[in-house]
């Protein structure tokens, strides 16, 4: 994944909506990496790299966007996205690497967008505001 610090503001697509996301990666330089990159598009974030602390936040904060990594300690992002299902209509993003494994994990989970890693932060920022977007249209 690319360094955000190299990004040229100047080459920055336009900001299309902006939101809370709550971020939910084990990884501590990714999950960094993932939150400095939404901050700079004008997105709230609440991260943690532990699924536990990200079911907590999912049935006592108020966010817009969930984007998870599969793998997490305590809880997957296969149970996170079933909670998030059981009481919103929120986008739901996945981060995996696990290209052959995500269609069975997730199969009985609705509305999610899956994004292979490795990815560029940029395609990660476009994808939560498309779905902002999306979500807001109804």
């Amino acid at each position: 994944m690319p360094d955000i610090a190299d990004a040229d503001p100047r080459n920055e697509a336009p900001i299309l909506a902006t939101g809370t996301v709550l971020v939910v990666e084990d990884d501590p330089a990714m999950l960094t990496l993932l939150v400095t990159r939404l901050k700079s598009r004008g997105h709230q974030c609440l991260a943690t790299g532990h699924g536990v602390a990200a079911l907590a936040a999912i049935r006592h904060a108020t966010f817009d966007v969930l984007v998870t990594d599969l793998d997490l300690p305590g809880a997957s992002g296969v149970d996170l996205a079933i909670a998030v299902r059981d009481s919103s209509d929120a986008p739901i993003i996945v981060l995996t690497g696990r290209r052959e494994e995500y269609r069975r994990l997730l199969r009985d989970v609705s509305d999610i967008t899956v994004l292979e890693k490795p990815c560029p932060t940029a395609a990660l920022a476009g994808l939560v505001e498309a779905e902002l977007l999306r979500h807001r249209a109804g």
